[in-house]
């Protein structure tokens, strides 16, 4: 077998065309404001309390954070279940529903379980809502996790 000659890469100096590169390939970033100004409120809480309290403490610190972010939420909200389109007779009573669509729940544990995102999808699901933000206050650093519903129960 003939070797292959080896090829001098396209370079002006060498009095070759050189190809343009390639331009960069465009990737839409989708960014979700709201779950920064979610994510930022409960981050001002943890730093100013840090861990070590009642889930019912940064709960109550999270409301008026986000009131002063003018992030708009209801708390406690009792939301109807749903089964096979049948509405059940029992609510889902979630922590915090902020810009009237985003499930908000609070945890304060050393780390966040399997169980717990499990949890809020299967409320995401029961609810119909389309996103949440499982938040848990009881580590050293806040820990957040964006949730979404899984693409079969979304309609998709």
């Amino acid at each position: 077998g003939s070797a292959e000659p080896i090829s001098s890469p396209a370079t002006p100096e060498a009095g070759l065309p050189v190809q343009a590169p390639a331009p960069p390939v465009e990737v839409p970033v989708i960014r979700d404001q709201q779950s920064y100004d979610v994510i930022g409120a409960a981050i001002e809480v943890h730093r100013a309390l840090g861990a070590g309290f009642a889930r019912e403490v940064y709960m109550e610190a999270l409301a008026l954070e986000l009131v002063v972010r003018k992030v708009p939420f209801r708390r406690n909200l009792q939301i109807p279940l749903t089964y096979k389109d049948a509405k059940l007779g029992v609510n889902f009573n979630a922590d915090f529903v902020c810009f009237g669509e985003m499930l908000v729940e609070v945890v304060v544990r050393d780390e966040m379980t399997p169980r717990d995102y499990t949890h809020v999808v299967n409320h995401l699901k029961a609810t119909g809502h389309t996103r949440a933000l499982l938040l848990n206050f009881g580590g050293p650093l806040l820990q957040h996790q964006r949730l979404s519903p899984p693409p079969a129960s979304r309609g998709e």
